[in-house]
């Protein structure tokens, strides 16, 4: 069922019912409210704990490398950043990994000696921050990943640009430890690089061919935050993803959203979505604010795929 409504107050359910709509946002974590200092004093516990488990979540993977909730080490180096810094960092990679294993439902064993092509529709702040998908190192262990990007935000002076990435992302201090060879991926006797970007400005359907005189036939399409309901520009290249037969993974900020999608994916490839409606576990847990729909929204938060 979608999202049909606005916020609730995060006291709802207490002892007295609610005295309006929630207008008075936590001042710890910023991602809830409530409707009055009663509900917000009643509710305080609660908060308190959900909030010391965040900080401790975050604080694990910054000092161990990895989340406490998965197996999968996940190797990030960068001991001078903050929790919110580091998940803004990691959300668009760990989304693509994530959309790799609902497609492809691969163990670690799988994919050593393999090659994996990605086409990567839409990026807008992943551009920002490219070094980010150096994670994909350790994602995807022993293999060779290659993301071509292509987007109408891609400027046209960047249009057919190279990344090779040999690291993980680094951090913007100096003197960080990240920047020492251990954090390399590989030795410097054998650093050969995993991750190759490539970047392609212009919608997917219109750069196709020339990505197939590449010989860049993708294992998987993926576009985050796709908004397929609010651009027609989208209806070429669903059209085109159909006839291809290429798995696609997309996302969107809300339920709602992800919703009003796969009723337009629907109406053009006449089934439902292969990967029913579900929530991305890397998720940005931070909310957007100043968003255009009357909802809670979050980058990544939904995926659905055909």
């Amino acid at each position: 069922m979608g999202l049909n409504r606005a916020m609730e107050c995060a006291g709802k359910g207490s002892r007295s019912p609610c005295s309006g709509p929630p207008t008075r946002r936590c001042g710890r974590c910023q991602a809830v409210a409530y409707c009055s200092i009663s509900h917000q004093f009643y509710s305080r516990s609660n908060c308190s704990d959900q909030l010391k488990v965040g900080v401790f979540q975050a604080h694990y993977v910054l000092v161990k490398g990895r989340h406490p909730l998965y197996r999968n080490k996940l190797l990030v180096g960068r001991t001078t950043m903050n929790g919110g810094q580091m998940i803004g960092l990691t959300t668009y990679p760990l989304t693509l990994y994530w959309a790799n294993q609902l497609v492809m439902s691969r163990s670690l064993d799988d994919i050593v000696g393999k090659k994996f092509c990605i086409h990567y529709l839409g990026p807008e702040k992943e551009l920002q921050q490219l070094g980010a998908f150096g994670e994909l190192i350790a994602l995807f262990p022993g293999a060779g990943v290659r993301i071509d990007f292509v987007g109408p935000a891609i400027p046209q002076e960047r249009d057919g640009e190279r990344i090779d990435i040999c690291s993980y992302a680094q951090c913007t201090d100096r003197d960080c430890e990240c920047k020492s060879d251990m954090h390399f991926a590989k030795p410097l006797s054998d650093r050969s690089c995993s991750v190759t970007l490539q970047l392609h400005a212009g919608c997917y359907h219109d750069v196709y061919t020339e990505l197939m005189k590449q010989d860049s036939f993708p294992d998987l399409i993926i576009a985050p935050n796709a908004g397929i309901a609010a651009y027609k520009s989208w209806l070429p290249t669903i059209e085109l993803i159909k006839e291809i037969k290429v798995p696609a993974v997309f996302s969107d900020f809300c339920e709602e959203a992800s919703l009003l999608a796969t009723r337009c994916v629907s109406s053009i490839t006449g089934s439902l979505p292969s990967i029913p409606i579900q929530l991305n576990p890397f998720r940005q847990p931070l909310a957007i604010e100043d968003s255009a729909l009357l909802l809670p929204c979050y980058s990544n938060c939904f995926l659905f795929g055909i």
